[in-house]
């Protein structure tokens, strides 16, 4: 993308609004979206070259493609086990962009997970404000709300 726009050719990432695949893992649910880069009237992406088609792929701004990208790196650490592990990446996301509510689930999802049931409500809280019927959110904040906060040392 950097190489792109030093030399003049306005590149952009994208974003297909469809969920290309969701997996149920329990209390973490992936959605699989598509992203891309996007110059003149053609899309780049892991498939290679393809004529841009209006309508389905939204441009995002570079802090959010690099807060999906964080945020995949939270949910492939979460997916292997490692919740302690997850944290830093999904906290990065949302600090790049406070805007994606699946973010916050995640996010809420490894701190329960890694010990802090405190820190899970006000980010499964956070999802629900900005969509109120995320329903991964409500079930997660239900969980987290029903699992015994540590006692101080």
């Amino acid at each position: 993308m950097s190489v792109a726009r030093s030399v003049g050719i306005e590149a952009r990432f994208a974003l297909s609004p469809v969920v290309e695949e969701v997996v149920d893992r329990g209390s973490l649910c992936e959605q699989r979206l598509h992203l891309a880069a996007t110059f003149a009237d053609r899309v780049f992406d892991r498939g290679g070259e393809a004529p841009l088609r209006l309508g389905p792929v939204q441009p995002i701004a570079d802090r959010t493609a690099i807060a999906l990208y964080q945020s995949n790196r939270g949910v492939q650490a979460l997916t292997s086990g490692d919740a302690v592990g997850a944290v830093e990446p999904l906290w990065t996301a949302v600090r790049l962009d406070p805007s994606l509510e699946s973010t916050w689930t995640n996010l809420g999802v490894a701190l329960r997970r890694s010990g802090d049931p405190a820190g899970a409500i006000l980010a499964h809280e956070m999802a629900l404000r900005i969509d109120a019927g995320d329903e991964a959110a409500c079930r997660n904040l239900e969980a987290a709300a029903d699992t015994p906060q540590s006692l101080p040392d």
